[in-house]
């Protein structure tokens, strides 16, 4: 390996037979501490202008000068102590001359195999020309922008910017939508821009210039807890390097919802970056990734206290929900509204709000319990069925559109893994209930009681919470949420047995009819499996795998339903890189990412027919 000068990727190698090349770097906050000033929801992560321009370093080294395309799969989350290893892999040209790349990243400690891919690129060479700088400053016409407090705004929704990044000093917007701004590195140590390209962060707070003065920029249909990350980078094209002052102009692309095209210059106007689009996406704390290799890969279902539900808390007397109550009173809910006290049937309270008698209560009651005295599976019917007859006639009426039907059961969840559940007969209502809740958003909720008992004031503080979903044990109310389910580091796959690590695999079952006991592997070795590397057809391509659909008729295969025994085999569509064509192909080359369909597709290779495959499209 010979050093590379570059900032992040220390040492590079061409690789002998294939004209590639692979780049190695290691990130941690001792050696790079102005990455600590970029986190997202309270985590350190690479910022995605570093990707970037590891990519344009890529490019330059083998003589490519265009990153016609950069998507950013994965954010690299760091840990606060430890050296995350990043390797940049860089193909052998097409036969256009084009270059594929791929990011991958593992912590330090973690085992050898256990790399995350977060970007790949195609490179390619031969863009020719510059655009216009921006030489007329500030531009004629542009309004000033308002940018004081942008950066506490933006830590409010989960995107903290440190020292380093705030380097957005004025804004302006010109009549058209499209945005300017000045920005300087700021004078902070470990800051400068040796080694880069563009500075990482100095390119990350050119792009808030969006935040601070778009009217877009805060709105997101993601839902709540959703930040927006550069996801998509398109045409970029380095100028020149080593400015610590630029303008900058951000210009909504109108072929591309949510796109923006990039123009950097110097502090003269003369241009250092260009990218034809940039397209961001959400990213939640459910979805968020965890640190590289350090597992975490796998979320489960928790129980956890509702924020401000203690004893003591909820709301005042006489802010609390008007509630009624269907059927029989018991002990454990609350008393109804007095106005509606009488109506304890879903069609009396239906008649009472047609005839404009009753106030419209808030929230409507209804406990779900199971009859006694037949068999478990007649209870179980029966319970079910009630509820959805309930849930169906609900929303079909227009007179409770501005209430919430909550269904009370008690003991038909468990909240802790060893729980007894004593209404396990009402366990079905959760289920039904959940499917019409993704329907039918905030009109249907539930709430398990306490087996050993609940008090009303502990029912209404849960109902005041507005969740969805709600279990209450003693005075703690609890909502179930997405944890992440760290795997202990014996759990790790042992990589001398791994198939995926050893050689040609493919997915099987031992057991016909269950869905356990199913294993990665080896392809035995014989023409077909591709062990062994066969002739192709005039009409065949091989396809290195790197996903495959999942579909229903994949699980009646493993559980043995599937009609046609013959044709019951996993796997019926997916996606991967061609690595080999037949004699007889054209229009797919090798290292064209393609997707398509054919049969037994969990196995790390394939040979198809080239009629069933199609190229992924660009983006």
């Amino acid at each position: 390996m010979s050093a590379t000068g570059h900032a992040l990727l220390g040492s590079g190698v061409p690789l002998p037979g294939s004209d590639g090349f692979l780049f190695t770097g290691r990130l941690s906050l001792r050696d790079h501490p102005w990455l600590a000033d970029h986190s997202v929801l309270g985590r350190v992560v690479v910022p995605g202008t570093a990707f970037l321009d590891m990519a344009l370093h890529a490019a330059d080294t083998v003589g490519c000068d265009h990153v016609t395309e950069l998507t950013l799969e994965t954010p690299l989350v760091l840990t606060t102590t430890g050296t995350t290893h990043v390797q940049v892999l860089v193909a052998a040209p097409d036969h256009e001359g084009n270059r594929e790349i791929s990011v991958h990243a593992r912590a330090q400690d973690a085992p050898p195999h256990a790399w995350t891919r977060h970007a790949r690129a195609t490179l390619t060479a031969g863009v020719s020309g510059e655009p216009a700088g921006l030489g007329s400053w500030p531009p004629a016409g542009a309004r000033p922008v308002e940018t004081a407090g942008l950066y506490e705004r933006l830590s409010d929704e989960g995107l903290g910017y440190g020292p380093v990044f705030r380097g957005l000093e004025t804004v302006w917007r010109d009549g058209d939508g499209a945005l300017f701004a000045e920005v300087t590195l700021p004078d902070v140590a470990d800051s400068d821009t040796a080694g880069f390209g563009v500075h990482p962060a100095l390119l990350d707070a050119a792009l808030h210039a969006w935040a601070a003065g778009s009217d877009d920029a805060g709105s997101d249909d993601a839902g709540p807890g959703a930040v927006r990350l550069p996801f998509l980078w398109s045409g970029v094209t380095l100028h020149a390097t080593g400015a610590t002052k630029l303008r900058v102009r951000l210009t909504p692309v109108a072929s591309a919802e949510g796109a923006l095209s990039v123009l950097v210059t110097d502090a003269a106007g003369l241009p250092v970056l260009s990218a034809r689009s940039l397209v961001t996406r959400p990213v939640t704390e459910a979805t968020f990734p965890a640190p590289s290799g350090t597992g975490g890969s796998l979320y489960r279902v928790a129980w956890s206290p509702v924020t401000g539900s203690g004893p003591g808390t909820g709301p005042e007397v006489g802010a609390a929900p008007r509630v009624a109550v269907l059927g029989e009173a018991t002990e454990s809910l609350p008393e109804p509204d007095p106005a509606l006290a009488d109506c304890r049937d879903l069609a009396a309270l239906e008649g009472r709000l047609a005839a404009g008698e009753q106030p419209v209560p808030d929230q409507v009651l209804a406990e779900v319990s199971a009859p006694g005295g037949d068999s478990l599976p007649a209870v179980v019917e029966h319970t079910a069925r009630h509820a959805l007859e309930l849930v169906q006639r609900w929303l079909a009426s227009a007179h409770f559109s501005a209430s919430r039907l909550v269904l009370v059961t008690q003991g038909a969840v468990a909240v802790e893994g060893d729980e007894p559940m004593a209404g396990l007969a009402a366990s079905p209502v959760w289920g039904l209930v959940r499917s019409a809740q993704t329907e039918h958003p905030g009109r249907l909720a539930l709430l398990d009681l306490d087996p050993r008992g609940t008090t009303p004031d502990v029912v209404r503080r849960a109902l005041a919470s507005g969740e969805p979903q709600l279990a209450i044990r003693g005075e703690e109310i609890l909502a179930p949420q997405l944890v992440r389910d760290e795997t202990d580091e014996t759990d790790e796959p042992d990589e001398s047995t791994d198939a995926r690590h050893t050689g040609p695999w493919h997915l099987t079952s031992a057991r016909n009819g269950t869905l356990e006991d199913l294993a990665w592997t080896p392809v035995p070795s014989d023409p077909v499996s591709d062990a062994v590397p066969r002739l192709l057809g005039a009409q065949e391509v091989r396809i290195e795998v790197r996903a495959v659909g999942l579909n229903f008729r994949d699980v009646l295969v493993l559980l043995g339903m599937y009609p046609d025994a013959e044709s019951a085999v996993l796997g019926s569509e997916g996606a991967g890189v061609v690595v080999e064509v037949g004699s007889g192909v054209s229009g797919v080359c090798v290292g064209d990412r393609v997707m398509g369909v054919w049969g037994d597709g969990f196995r790390s290779v394939v040979v198809v027919d080239v009629r069933g495959v199609v190229g992924v499209p660009v983006g």
